[in-house]
């Protein structure tokens, strides 16, 4: 019988010991099963946090040119180590597939972050904005400084300069800035001096307009004058050509050029002129919406007349077939059009104003702007379209664009 309990018994904490064993067991399983779901579930947090930071770190170094565009094609970066995991980037045009055709196309940036053995991706997608230079922000701007004698200046909009402002017994109908000092007088508008310098165009703006233009050969404008005749898209009288946009470039090889009594419908670009001047009765505006008026490497002097531009004083129909003014063709020559100035100049310069400017645009300099004593300029500040190195191109994100993505 004690044989019997004995064996009883060692059953009995065999079993026992068995049922703990396979508890223990059981509950060391369970607790390795939670710990690699809590290690799965921190390492998805992660990758998504990399994942939302790879699409950050891609906008932060985009930039709205050919250039990046063409070469974010390809992967913009792969396996980079960021934190405690690696990140990697993509970018894709959503509008139609390719990416460097068009500036003005969405871009879509896809950021795939990896932590452990997680991998997440997320997608943004950002539209282009464009924003103008703050040069263009009033209607005369000096990159140097800015002089006025005893003239009269009338602006819609704030005139100055990233130099100091004076004026000399002047007449100045509009408010002025200046990042210097403002001084002399007299000032009807408001005066802010010590604001920050106002952003000027990049210095390759004239290679860039170069590339778009017909090449007007200086040898070809009689004692280095354009004058008596229409220049537009339609209309070079002068070698070289048409150009469809209306883009001219003139390398005068340090000779000077006269320019006066024309109409010109066309964006003058002129390089290496010893002097330059635009006088008498000139009509001018731009072929092409967003394109300047004109852009002068190198110094320009305005010494216009307020007198209408005469196709009888001159013998020239300045609007005939294919060439309207205000809409308007003819084939007469007895019209009369106003000597104004519309669209954007900029001379790398400096501009000298005398006499009197009427102009619908504005006026920017790269060195200092002199309006003399006997100048009277009215300027109306209008910036129209998006012209090429006067803008500021900048991706806007679509925050509710946000997506996960999936392979």
């Amino acid at each position: 019988m004690k044989t019997a309990r004995r064996g009883s018994i060692y059953i009995i904490v065999l079993s026992t010991a068995l049922t703990i064993t396979v508890l223990t067991i059981g509950a060391i399983w369970v607790n390795r099963t939670d710990a690699v779901a809590r290690i799965a579930q921190r390492d998805e947090a992660g990758a998504r946090r990399l994942a939302y930071s790879a699409v950050e770190l891609a906008l932060a170094n985009a930039q709205n040119t050919v250039y990046w565009r063409t070469s974010a094609a390809a992967p913009l970066f792969t396996d980079l180590s960021l934190g405690e995991g690696r990140v990697s980037a993509s970018v894709t045009d959503p509008v139609d597939g390719n990416l460097s055709n068009n500036l003005t196309d969405s871009i879509a940036i896809t950021g795939t972050g990896f932590a452990g053995a997680s991998r997440q991706m997320m997608k943004l997608t950002a539209s282009v904005s464009d924003s103008y230079l703050t040069c263009l922000d009033g209607g005369i701007h000096a990159g140097g400084a800015m002089t006025i004698g005893s003239a009269i200046v009338r602006s819609a909009t704030p005139i100055g300069a990233n130099g100091n402002v004076t004026a000399t017994g002047s007449t100045v109908k509009a408010d002025v800035y200046s990042a210097g000092t403002i001084n002399g007088s007299t000032y009807s508008g408001a005066k802010s001096p010590g604001v920050t310098a106002k952003v000027m165009p990049p210095s390759d703006v004239f290679t860039q307009y170069a590339g778009i233009a017909t090449t007007i050969p200086y040898n070809s404008l009689a004692s280095g004058r354009i004058r008596r005749c229409l220049l537009s898209a339609a209309s070079n009288p002068y070698g070289g050509g048409t150009n469809s946009r209306g883009v001219y470039l003139v390398d005068c090889g340090n000779q000077p050029l006269q320019i006066f009594d024309c109409r010109i419908a066309a964006t003058l670009i002129v390089t290496n002129c010893s002097s330059l001047e635009v006088t008498s009765s000139v009509n001018w505006t731009p072929s092409e919406t967003g394109l300047p008026a004109l852009l002068v490497s190198g110094s320009v002097r305005f010494n216009m007349l307020t007198l209408d531009l005469m196709e009888a004083s001159f013998g020239v129909n300045f609007n005939p077939s294919g060439n309207p003014y205000l809409g308007v063709t003819d084939s007469d020559q007895v019209d009369r059009f106003p000597s104004i100035i519309h669209g954007l100049v900029y001379a790398s310069g400096a501009i000298i104003i005398d006499q009197r400017l009427t102009a619908i645009g504005t006026i920017v300099a790269g060195g200092n702007v002199t309006i003399g004593d006997t100048a009277i300029v009215s300027m109306t500040r209008l910036v129209t379209g998006s012209p090429p190195c006067f803008v500021m191109t900048a991706f806007r994100i679509d925050s509710t664009s946000w997506a996960r993505q999936v392979d």
